[in-house]
């Protein structure tokens, strides 16, 4: 697996958990506050690492097309409703 795949991989595996973690946030905002805290710092070491990658690599071809698959992934998630 390249990189970038393996960068898609975990922005998606982060996205999915990230739904659930706010689903449980919505049901029981006092009870799962430090949950939502650890999945945004999660979220933030993710992208702080997949950037810092990228621009290791000067935004090559194939650094440009995973970025934009990784967020065309994104953006085909339902809204959520919190």
């Amino acid at each position: 697996m390249t990189r970038y795949a393996k960068a898609r991989f975990a922005a998606y595996a982060q996205i999915l958990s990230f739904q659930e973690t706010l689903e449980a946030f919505k049901a029981d905002p006092d009870g799962q506050r430090g949950n939502l805290d650890k999945s945004i710092r999660t979220i933030h070491q993710l992208v702080g690492s997949v950037t810092k990658d990228f621009e290791n690599k000067q935004q090559s071809g194939e650094g440009r097309d995973a970025i934009s698959a990784t967020l065309a992934l994104a953006e085909e998630q339902p809204p959520m409703d919190i």
